[in-house]
């Protein structure tokens, strides 16, 4: 893109916990983190388990509440809405694909990737139904619409989640550990998935360990005890 667009800003944010009564129990998750996320760019924040990738993820998601600081998505701070406006912006305009299996067990593919559609509307449109199809079919699982989760493989579910998150087409698109369960096959169809939402244009964060991830990043960020900093790509 010719034109620096920046979708979704961190700034200064902060999430500290509380441990017991003690004094100095307070533990920072994560620390005056700066995050800037762009539209048709990937970026990637690498660190060990328990450094805050998560928890800053989790923020920038409008999911979990900073102690201090503001997440602003196109200039609005997502933590001075009310529950309902949240919710229906992140609906709207944030994509999610959280660590784990998370697919709807009663639910067909096909339903579980209409359920965005389904929570803001009494009846799903017909062009919803024709675009979720399509983006089933573009990684291979057009076969599958109608089969459970529970017949789907570990890749095939992740795919499936990530075309969930893709179906409102969202501003942002965020992916935590995607990879973490696939063999090697999956794990490069699920990080094209990502780099091909970024090159449409979405501003894509993953969080990864994935020792591959990084050529298809844009950005890297390391987080380390909560700090998070840039790395040259």
């Amino acid at each position: 893109m010719t034109d620096k667009h920046i979708v979704l800003q961190a700034d200064a944010v902060t999430k500290s916990y509380v441990r017991g009564k003690s004094a100095g129990s307070r533990f920072d998750a994560v620390k005056d983190a700066n995050l800037v996320l762009e539209a048709g760019k990937l970026t990637e924040i690498i660190g060990h388990s328990g450094s805050g990738k998560t928890t800053l993820l989790n923020m920038a998601a409008g999911l979990l509440t900073p102690t201090s600081g503001k997440i602003l998505l196109d200039g609005t701070d997502l933590y001075r809405l009310s529950d309902k406006e949240l919710s229906k912006l992140r609906n709207e305009k944030i994509g999610v694909v959280p660590q784990g299996q998370t697919a709807l067990s009663v639910l067909t593919v096909l339903e579980n990737v209409l359920l965005p559609f389904s929570l803001y509307r009494k009846d799903v449109p017909a062009y919803a139904v024709k675009e979720a199809k399509e983006l089933l079919s573009s990684v291979g699982l057009e076969k599958l619409t109608d089969s459970m989760p529970s017949e789907l493989s570990g890749g095939e579910l992740r795919r499936m989640s990530i075309v969930r998150a893709m179906i409102m087409k969202p501003q942002v698109l965020m992916a935590d550990e995607p990879t973490g369960d696939l063999d090697k096959e999956n794990t490069a169809i699920v990080l094209k998935m990502l780099r091909d939402a970024a090159d449409q244009g979405t501003a894509v964060l993953l969080v990864t360990h994935e020792a591959d991830a990084g050529k298809y990043a844009d950005q890297i960020c390391q987080m380390e005890e909560g700090k998070l900093s840039w790395k040259a790509v």
